[in-house]
């Protein structure tokens, strides 16, 4: 957390959407268990080292659940490399958002 905003209780005003349709990304991101988030474009680019809300959609209304600071990106090139991290993106086979043959 970034200690100065903290103390100005200034939150972000930036928000990105999580889509909750097909699995509980939200949750799994607020509570540690999905540490990587999966893209197919460079969307989050802008945000690296910044602190943005999770908003939460898919399910009802759009809500701002918490919020998160982004890391360094990670391309995968291949289904190999994106199952090798499985533990940490939590997006498997079968899922809408599995990497493509272009890479995520």
């Amino acid at each position: 957390m970034n200690f100065k905003l903290w103390l100005e209780n200034i939150e972000p005003e930036i928000g990105i959407n999580i889509n909750n349709k097909y699995q509980p990304f939200t949750k799994q991101i607020l509570n540690g268990q999905k540490t990587i988030e999966t893209r197919s474009k460079p969307t989050l680019n802008p945000y690296v080292n910044q602190k943005v809300g999770i908003i939460k959609t898919g399910q009802g209304p759009a809500t701002l659940v918490g919020y998160v600071t982004f890391g360094k990106p990670k391309f995968y090139k291949n289904e190999k490399e994106f199952n090798k991290d499985h533990n940490k993106h939590l997006v498997d086979k079968n899922s809408p958002y599995y990497i493509s043959n272009t890479g995520k």
